[in-house]
């Protein structure tokens, strides 16, 4: 028979056996996931803090994050830089942009960081100078330069004597409306500023 195989012929007559074990059956069907709905907005709780563009909540189902929910329109620039400052000084992941039904950038997701605001302090022990010099020289090292150092943007763990900044954003130097020369006095201004402040709470 011609395209015959020898194989088939011997598998017709019943003569082909196997030294293999049984092996059992396998199910090719992909497991079942739970269901995920990523378009879901987060949950805010209760509201810790309010801003001249933000209110900042708990967030309802992750208590080592808050949810800071713009009160007014942000450009796509201003949320990135915040978030990737974020991210920059407290590790990547930290913080996140939150997206609307219709695509829009609505807030930030980020961890929640320890402290009380500088603003509500009325005195800080002696070593909190040391604690604000290093703040600022962790940010340099980070390649930060702080832009809005304001009390409210600042807070203060007494427990581990250490300023955390919450609402980072930084100095472009290569910023052409501004020469490198303006960009750094302005930054050294700010820093000078909110150094003097805990100064005078000591």
């Amino acid at each position: 028979m011609l395209n015959s195989s020898p194989v088939n012929r011997t598998m017709e007559r019943g003569a082909v056996h196997s030294n293999r074990p049984d092996l059992p059956p396998v199910d090719y069907a992909p497991p079942e996931l739970p269901s995920v709905d990523y378009n879901r907005l987060p949950v805010p709780g209760n509201v810790i803090g309010k801003g001249g563009n933000a209110v900042v909540y708990e967030d309802a189902e992750d208590a080592t994050k808050v949810l800071k929910m713009f009160t007014a329109s942000q450009s796509n620039e201003e949320v990135t830089n915040e978030v990737r400052c974020f991210n920059q000084y407290y590790g990547a992941g930290s913080a996140e942009k939150i997206y609307g039904d219709n695509g829009d950038i609505i807030g930030i997701r980020m961890d929640k960081i320890n402290g009380e605001s500088l603003l509500n302090i009325s005195s800080l022990p002696a070593q909190a100078e040391h604690a604000i010099y290093d703040m600022f020289d962790r940010l340099e090292q980070k390649g930060i330069l702080f832009i809005d150092t304001t009390e409210t943007n600042v807070l203060y763990d007494r427990t581990r004597n250490e300023f955390n900044p919450i609402d980072i954003s930084s100095y472009n130097i290569s910023e052409r409306s501004w020469s490198e020369n303006q960009i750094m006095q302005s930054y050294h201004g700010g820093k000078q500023d909110l150094i003097s402040v805990v100064l005078s709470k000591i």
